[in-house]
């Protein structure tokens, strides 16, 4: 009994030596596999960085003096804009589909086209 109790142990510090020698080498690499991933990611918020550099030049680049004044000379809506949308059809009549029934229902597109300020 004694004797296998003994081999068992052998068995098992051999087991264990060789178990770290494997994690030790693996360490190495599993070291170099994540210094290169966030190498990669560095360098990839850097670009991001440069893209976020480069569209603000260009936006920047496009403006001009009186880029706003067309959307100050619009007149405020009427207060009844759109009003129609949210009435149930009458009378069985339905030009448009219920647009409050499509927004209850969460249906995927709604097209409405006609002509502006009409």
């Amino acid at each position: 009994m004694q004797e296998s109790i003994e081999t068992l142990l052998r068995t098992l510090i051999k087991f264990h030596q060789r178990l770290e020698t494997v994690l030790e080498s693996q360490a190495g690499s599993i070291g170099q596999r994540l210094q290169h991933r966030l190498t990669d990611a560095y360098a990839d918020q850097m670009a991001l960085q440069l893209d976020d550099k480069t569209a603000s030049t260009l936006l920047q680049s496009l403006r001009f003096p009186t880029m706003t004044h067309r959307g100050e000379e619009i007149a405020e809506a009427h207060k009844r804009t759109f009003e129609w949308a949210f009435r149930a059809p009458e009378n069985g009549y339905r030009p448009w589909s219920d647009f409050v029934e499509w927004l209850q229902t969460g249906g995927q597109l709604n097209w409405i086209n006609g002509k502006d300020g009409s």
